[in-house]
């Protein structure tokens, strides 16, 4: 969301600032403001937090292990982006505090019912 919001004014500056094509920069602005509100949207789901089972776990989690192991750095570096929540250095204890989330794919598959498919199964 912030990346998206980030764009946003990067696009109304230069509109602002008078660039040149105009009609690219409207376009641009209507797509990342559907783009955001998309977003919203998602963010804006309530209730339960939905309960994977063990099976589905360890399916992603071989599939994830599969991709280190023979991945581009790129395909790691977004498969960590989409596990990790954020990273807490703790320098004096000698310890790193990681916070993990449920993947994307996952999460689709778990409220809408739909089959496991994660996002490194096309890779």
């Amino acid at each position: 969301m912030a990346e998206v919001e980030k764009k946003i004014g990067n696009v109304r500056q230069a509109i602002e600032d008078g660039i040149a094509d105009a009609a690219w920069a409207n376009e641009r602005l209507r797509d990342l403001l559907a783009q955001r509100g998309e977003l919203q949207g998602a963010a804006a789901v309530t209730g339960e937090p939905p309960q994977i089972d063990v099976e589905t776990a360890m399916a992603y989690r071989s599939r994830t292990e599969r991709l280190f192991a023979q991945g581009s750095p790129a395909e790691k570096k977004q498969i960590l982006r989409t596990w990790v929540a954020g990273m807490k250095l703790a320098p004096e204890r000698l310890e790193v505090e990681v916070t993990y989330r449920i993947p994307e794919p996952v999460m689709h598959s778990v409220v809408a019912g739909a089959g496991f498919e994660p996002a490194t199964s096309g890779l």
